[in-house]
This record gives C-alpha cells, sequence and structure tokens, in this order.
C-alpha cells in the first residue's frame, strides 16, 4: 500500500481534530458564495449587527449541507423584517423576499 504525504497529513489533522475545521472553513466559504450569488433575495436583504459582538455573517454552515441565513429583509412597506432561516446549501439560490421573509422559490 502506497501512503502519500498528503494522507499522512490529513490522518494527523484529522487525529488533532483540525480535520473538522478544515472542512468548517470551506463550508463557510460555500455558505457565503451561494449567498453572494442569490440574485433574489441578496438585493432587499442586508447584513445585521449584534450590538454585543458586532456584524454578523449573512451565511455561516450549520451542519451538514445546511446553511445559517440571517438577515433583515424590506417589506414590501419599506421596514426592515429580520430573518433567521435554516436551508440547504443548494436551495440558498432559489431564497427570494416574500414581503419581508424568505421563501424558497416564487412567492
Amino acid at each position: 500500500m502506497k501512503v502519500t504525504t498528503t494522507a499522512i497529513l490529513f490522518i494527523l489533522m484529522a487525529g488533532l481534530g483540525l480535520g473538522r475545521a478544515v472542512l468548517a472553513a470551506d463550508e463557510f466559504r460555500d455558505c457565503m458564495q451561494e449567498w453572494e450569488a442569490n440574485t433574489g433575495a441578496r438585493k432587499t436583504c442586508n447584513q445585521v449587527s449584534n450590538p454585543s459582538s458586532g456584524s454578523v455573517p449573512m451565511a455561516r454552515p450549520a451542519g451538514f449541507r445546511t446553511c445559517t441565513i440571517t438577515v433583515s429583509c424590506q417589506k414590501s412597506d419599506g421596514f426592515p423584517l429580520f430573518q433567521k432561516v435554516d436551508v440547504d446549501i443548494t436551495q440558498i439560490p432559489l431564497l427570494n423576499n416574500c414581503g419581508g421573509r424568505l421563501k424558497v422559490g416564487n412567492c
């Protein structure tokens, strides 16, 4: 059996618990990339901030293939509505702002 340097490094990282951190970073980039690519809800939804911790990520990993979207979306009357939803990463491009509420698909 041929063992490569990459395989040894992966095994060491997994043993130290670092493999999960690398995976989480990749998932975070994927959630953010999907949100940035979203042309429906992204136009009328904004980043929210927490007074104690500052800006909250608009899209972050919440589990396997799941992202939490935390935004403030404009309602039809122009006022914002806070939204925090968990969606499958493949559904992020399908999100739309429907009267201030995030919805997968058409309103």
